[in-house]
């Protein structure tokens, strides 16, 4: 018979398997503080890793400042105050602009509505990320940053305005606010280009909001583009928009495009974005395809922000573009003759077909509709009988062929007789075309 295991026995056997047990599930279970370690090194060599490339991006030649002339920097208006204090928590400035909501969010920067209580109106402030192309804030305006809390241990850096420690801090700005300044006079209505209400610097961290900012007026109207999605409902034909705006096409400053052009209460247009103004020796200008005269390539997106406005308000993308490569329409035709001749644009007139008397009595016409728009669009009004909805039939053939909306569309006859009323009712030479005044805007706006 065999000798029984005393108790005592069996339990310290049971206790050593379950210490084994243990310990193998200790080597085999993820080790928690390796975890979060691991996650730590991946955040901080994503972030090093954003870092060099960025700085790789600043050593190209796109992003070296602009040189400006040293009268031009003297003509250069000092900040009414030069550092102001943000709320964290209501996005407010000091106690003189009031956040209210934001506006959009760009490559180089973001932009707020606010409202100035001093003044009462809406404005926009431009917050700009740090990777935006900067340049040395010049001496002659004579902005010193407040003093500095003192520490001991930040003695040989912090101190007076010009100390090094401020200087590495804020002693640089976007190229957009003394180009902005430059070509700003302070008449906000006759202007046309984007005007600089106020500029400061917002003390704190990046990371806490600070940096600079720039204040510039809000066009309720929009953009060229949202008049373009406007008058898409209106079934134009582009020989129609030609017809109208091609007397007041021209060339304008560099990075033109429709979203970057805006109308203001007076109906004209007013150009903004001028972060990408450049010189004409420019390292950057020697590596574009027009790198024998840079007018050449302001010439080239005028002409494409003139194609892409006619293409928008058509209402037919697809017959645009086969019409477009075809080459045998006016509109067309004026795009690939440029790029036969390439003249910059003092040398690149167009013949103007539109009635410059029409302009005052469609102003008022004009400003009916987008009332009866803003009525709709917030409730308080019908819709209007121009508005399509979500139809987008295409214009330039007889067939009868399915809108966007799956509606049939109309003869071309119809379509002349509709896009005549739409004339009469929405059609704004001086707002939906570039004014001539605009020609001279190239050699204003590149500087000497």
């Amino acid at each position: 018979m065999d000798e029984e295991i005393p108790q005592v026995q069996i339990s310290e056997m049971r206790s050593s398997e379950m210490k084994i047990c243990d310990l193998k599930e200790l080597l085999t279970r993820p080790n928690l503080h390796t975890s979060v370690s691991f996650i730590i090194l991946l955040a901080l060599l994503h972030m090093l890793l954003r870092r060099l490339l960025c700085i790789i991006r600043l050593r190209h030649p796109r992003m070296q400042p602009t040189t400006f002339h040293p009268t031009h920097i003297l003509t250069l208006r000092p900040p009414e105050k030069a550092f102001r204090s943000l709320d964290r928590k209501t996005l407010d400035i000091d106690s003189r602009y009031q956040h209210v909501r934001p506006l959009a969010t760009g490559c180089e920067g973001e932009a707020r509505l606010y409202k100035d209580l001093h003044s009462g109106d809406l404005v926009v402030i431009k917050t700009f990320f740090w990777t935006t192309r900067q340049m040395v804030i010049p001496e002659s305006l004579d902005i010193n940053p407040p003093s500095a809390p003192s520490k001991w241990w930040l003695g040989p850096f912090v101190g007076s305005g010009k100390s090094t420690w401020s200087k590495h801090k804020w002693g640089k700005w976007p190229v957009e606010i003394p180009a902005t300044l430059l070509y700003s006079r302070g008449e906000v209505e006759k202007e046309r280009y984007i005007t600089a209400l106020d500029y400061f610097f917002l003390e704190g961290g990046q990371f806490r909001g600070g940096g600079w900012r720039l204040v510039t007026p809000f066009f309720e109207r929009g953009t060229v583009e949202d008049l373009a999605g406007l008058i898409r409902h209106l079934d134009m034909r582009p020989e129609v928009l030609d017809e109208l705006f091609r007397g007041r096409f021209a060339g304008c400053h560099d990075d033109v495009k429709p979203d970057n052009i805006f109308l203001s209460r007076q109906n004209s247009w007013v150009l903004s974005d001028l972060g990408n103004l450049r010189h004409f020796s420019h390292p950057y200008h020697s590596q574009k395809p027009f790198r024998s005269d840079p007018r050449l390539a302001d010439t080239h997106r005028a002409l494409k922000s003139y194609m892409t406005f006619l293409r928008e308000a058509s209402g037919c993308r697809r017959w645009f573009d086969s019409e477009f490569y075809r080459k045998r329409t006016p509109w067309s035709r004026l795009y690939w003759d440029w790029c036969g001749d390439m003249v910059p644009a003092e040398e690149f007139n167009v013949a103007g077909l539109a009635d410059e008397w029409r302009t005052e009595e469609v102003e008022g016409k004009v400003e009916v509709m987008r009332e009866e728009m803003k009525a709709w669009t917030e409730g308080m009004g019908q819709r209007p009988r121009w508005w399509r909805g979500g139809s987008n039939g295409c214009i330039g053939s007889g067939d009868s062929k399915k809108g966007g909306g799956g509606e049939s569309v109309r003869s071309v006859e119809e379509r002349s007789e509709r896009a005549e009323l739409a004339i009469e009712r929405m059609i704004d030479v001086e707002l939906c075309c570039v004014s001539v005044r605009c020609m001279r805007l190239l050699e204003m706006m590149i500087l000497k």
